[in-house]
């Protein structure tokens, strides 16, 4: 009997969870959406404007190394807020973790 009761709690509490993770990616997901655009709509404006003082230079030459170096800093700059701020604080896993906390009377 105990055994029904623990199945019927995790699905329930996993259900629950998804409703939760639902809930948060909409009201998220348009806030998202305005900071990825206005990233990349910045990437792209000073990528240009690198790529064209690139073009005016002797490609070894100390301004063009320095120009090559911002553009990869800032490539490793999206890719870093890819991985380590929006997947860790804006995305929620599609599989919940989920606890049981016995709470039947007498459980130690």
């Amino acid at each position: 009997m105990l055994r029904g009761f623990v199945e019927s709690a995790v699905t329930q509490s996993l259900h629950h969870l998804r409703q939760l993770k639902d809930q948060r990616r909409a009201i998220i997901q348009p806030r998202l959406t305005e900071e990825e655009k206005r990233l990349n709509q910045w990437f792209r404006r000073w990528g240009a404007r690198i790529e064209e003082q690139l073009n005016n230079l002797p490609p070894e030459g100390k301004r063009a190394t320095r120009l090559r170096n911002r553009l990869e800093e800032m490539e490793r700059y999206l890719h870093d807020r890819e991985e380590n701020w929006k997947n860790t604080h804006l995305r929620a896993t599609d599989e919940p973790t989920t606890r049981l906390v016995p709470a039947i009377k007498g459980a130690r």
